[in-house]
């Protein structure tokens, strides 16, 4: 409360403490030593809505070409006025290296490193201040499997084909999960006696 103005032209500045809303009874008296008045006011202060602040995130990975979809819990956030994550709602904006769909992130093809997501979370009324968020995006490991044990083969490997006469075929089914190269290094190996034919190895 703030008095002001001089003689008979008075004020009285009221200002609310910070987030407070509600009634308050204020009294003043004026006494001028002859005669002694008091009045009485009732002030009432309409609470608004305070936007919600984001202060930090998790740690958001993500795989190589792997889409992420982005969550509430994934942040750190203070509302004075409402109760986090009750309500509130997570905008993910466009930016470099990615595309979104919803809260839905895709990094581009290929793109590996980290990815610059601008976010905003809605209380329900208002909009918080665009928090940066980073999305690290990992390179993803290339894994061969026997198409029909599903048994991994390790880096550097060895594929056995079975022993088969000479202008007959052996076949095996390989899998490779994610995106990458496979380097295919063939040494053929025939014990062949004259007038045999070797038939190569071949790879689709």
């Amino acid at each position: 409360i703030q008095l002001g103005g001089a003689g008979g032209s008075r004020t009285i500045n009221v200002t609310p403490e910070a987030d407070a809303s509600g009634t308050a009874t204020i009294t003043v008296q004026v006494d001028d030593n002859q005669d002694v008045v008091v009045e009485t006011f009732l002030i009432t202060v309409n609470a608004v809505n305070d936007a919600p602040v984001i202060n930090g995130q998790q740690q958001i990975t993500t795989g190589q070409n792997t889409p992420v979809t982005l969550q509430l819990d994934d942040f750190t956030v203070t509302d004075v006025d409402n109760n986090f994550p009750t309500g509130f709602t997570l905008f993910v904006n466009s930016g470099t290296n990615y595309t979104v769909n919803g809260a839905e992130l895709t990094p581009d093809n290929d793109f590996v490193g980290d990815l610059t997501v601008p976010i905003v979370i809605n209380d329900g009324n208002d909009d918080s201040p665009v928090f940066d968020a980073t999305v690290t995006v990992v390179a993803s490991e290339i894994e061969v499997t026997d198409g029909e044990t599903g048994d991994p083969f390790a880096n550097g490997g060895t594929i056995s084909f079975d022993d088969i006469p000479v202008g007959a075929t052996d076949e095996q089914e390989l899998v490779i999960s994610n995106s990458g190269t496979v380097k295919w290094n063939s040494r053929p190996y025939c014990s062949c006696g004259i007038g045999d034919t070797f038939v190569g190895l071949s790879a689709d």
